[in-house]
């Protein structure tokens, strides 16, 4: 049986590229993939078995996730005419985005005690919009994996359709860049992690809008593009 891709994507526009080359990219990170698929990476063993958390959530109720984003990623987002916006309970400022943790679990362990440092996955509410030229992409049920490797999937919607994985990796955290965790009145903040669009994705978009060897070119670095600083605050 023969399958057709909606006729919007037929549609030489900037997104509709970003579309296609978004789906090539997932069929990529799935056939490159050593685990189930599913984006989530192989906690490494303890560094130290006598390690104990400083803070564990087995039922996490709250609160956020905030990334306050670099000037060269809004500033790639307005040269590429693309508009972000969010749906609640989702927040956007000038300067950042937060999303509301829905669920999921969380350990904590003191720096240096452990690697890797964080485990567990964080469900977010809410959702992020890019629009340009009449189609609508947008990125919701965002979920966290804390581990070696931390990265941040979720479901990517065309004109409100879904597409693709519904664990389609996005961004990757750099959590070796983070401060000290703090803990206070039943909360724990974990800030300074280095958010990247991930790799395959930096590269999907730059091949999209053909500027992957121009001076407009996407800023990367290290995995991706840099995108911001994320700060998160767990409650359970």
């Amino acid at each position: 049986m023969r399958r057709y891709a909606p006729r919007f994507l037929h549609r030489r526009s900037p997104v509709s590229a970003v579309v296609a080359a978004l789906a090539l990219a997932t069929g990529l990170a799935a056939c490159g993939s050593s685990g189930g698929g599913n984006g989530e990476s192989t906690p490494a063993p303890s560094s130290s078995g006598a390690a104990k958390p400083i803070a564990s959530y087995s039922a996490l109720t709250g609160t956020s996730t905030t990334v306050t984003l670099t000037k060269s990623f809004s500033s790639a987002l307005s040269s590429l005419g693309l508009v972000p916006r969010v749906t609640a309970p989702a927040k956007l400022t000038d300067s950042a985005i937060t999303l509301p943790i829905t669920g999921g679990h969380a350990t904590v362990y003191a720096k240096g005690a452990r690697s890797p440092q964080f485990t567990g996955t964080i469900k977010h509410g809410g959702e992020l919009q890019l629009t340009a030229q009449g189609v609508k992409v947008g990125l919701r049920n965002f979920v966290l994996r804390l581990g070696a490797k931390s990265t941040l999937s979720g479901q990517i919607l065309v004109n409100g359709s879904p597409f693709g994985s519904d664990a389609f990796t996005m961004f990757d955290l750099d959590t070796s860049t983070m401060t000290a965790p703090k803990s206070s009145g039943g909360t724990t903040t974990l800030s300074g992690g280095t958010v990247y669009v991930d790799t395959q994705a930096a590269s999907a978009l730059n091949t999209a809008f053909g500027i992957a060897n121009t001076s407009k070119a996407l800023p990367t670095r290290g995995s991706g593009l840099k995108v911001g600083t994320a700060t998160i605050v767990l409650k359970g």
